[in-house]
């Protein structure tokens, strides 16, 4: 094979590689890690991708269908009808689920989801009549983060896993992705919401405090 043709080859496949995950809604991306408790080890996710799939689809059901309608899942569905992509890695596997896929089957079976039109912005696991979040906080209450900012999927990924390793972070999934940034669910441990501004700060944005959150630009 020629140099040129071998560039060229190299080349296709870079890009190939590159517009698969530039069309993967990140809200898909899961990494599925050993787990010692079941005696499921890093060889065995790697012999049995549908597993590690099986593993990875309660946490797809959280991220992306509200609290009331977790119930209305189907305890027997299998996750391979919706693997998009399963990929070796070092400590698991990270397993891609197929949005289309997924959001198809949800709506054949009327389970609502965060990108059903019909499923409220503001939805919340606890409600709250108060205006400031901080009222929410001292509720356990799963609030809104508006994340303002342009990011690649690598970089998105980096931030969400940061944030998730923060102790005072009672849970994070991803919600919504746009033009204009990207959207959680966060719930803190306590109601000492305080030092969010500073992580923010660290990290060159801004938060303020929402009616539905915060807001970091």
């Amino acid at each position: 094979m020629s140099y040129f043709l071998r560039i060229t080859l190299i080349l296709t496949l870079l890009l190939a590689s590159f517009t698969a995950h530039a069309d993967t809604d990140p809200r898909m991306v899961f990494k599925v890690l050993p787990d010692e408790n079941r005696g499921i080890t890093v060889q065995d996710l790697h012999r049995d991708v549908r597993a590690a799939a099986d593993m990875a689809l309660p946490k797809l059901w959280f991220r992306i269908v509200p609290d009331y309608a977790q119930n209305q899942i189907p305890k027997k569905v299998k996750a391979v009808r919706f693997l998009k992509r399963a990929t070796p890695t070092p400590e698991g596997v990270t397993i891609t689920f197929n949005a289309k896929r997924v959001f198809a089957w949800l709506k054949s079976n009327n389970i609502p989801s965060f990108d059903d039109p019909a499923e409220p912005v503001a939805q919340m696991q606890t409600e709250t009549t108060m205006s400031e979040p901080i009222a929410a906080v001292a509720k356990g209450a799963y609030l809104i983060l508006m994340v303002h900012r342009h990011a690649s999927l690598p970089e998105q990924v980096l931030f969400e896993e940061d944030l998730k390793r923060e102790p005072r972070i009672a849970d994070l999934s991803l919600r919504q992705v746009n033009r204009d940034g990207q959207q959680y669910r966060l719930r803190l441990n306590g109601s000492d919401d305080q030092w969010l501004t500073l992580w923010f700060k660290r990290r060159g944005l801004t938060l303020s405090p929402t009616i539905e959150g915060w807001v970091a630009r």
